[in-house]
């Protein structure tokens, strides 16, 4: 199978060096894929707190951070920021990201 890319629309996995890129456009949004996550101990502290306060299962609260970065990034393409507000929607917190 061929993989027409787009440079200026990939993605690329963090530190690899070789494979094609994989065009943002062309993934397939139906496909699943079963992952192995190693978290240091903050990170897994935070997420088992997310489980206890949501009652949601991991898996549901990753896929939920998954989604939500999904969103600041589209809105970031667009020159939008991510902020937290109060019900009057003045901004408490801008929430920045290193990416």
């Amino acid at each position: 199978m061929s993989t027409k890319v787009n440079p200026k629309k990939t993605l690329r996995s963090a530190g690899r060096t070789n494979g094609p890129d994989i065009a943002i456009d062309e993934l397939d949004a139906t496909a699943s894929a079963r992952i192995n996550l190693i978290l240091p101990g903050m990170q897994n502290a935070t997420l088992n707190a997310l489980v206890a306060q949501t009652g949601l299962p991991r898996t549901e609260i990753v896929r939920h951070a998954i989604a939500l970065l999904g969103v600041a990034m589209k809105g970031r393409s667009k020159g939008l920021e991510l902020a937290m507000v109060d019900a009057r929607d003045n901004v408490v917190s801008h929430i920045a990201s290193a990416l």
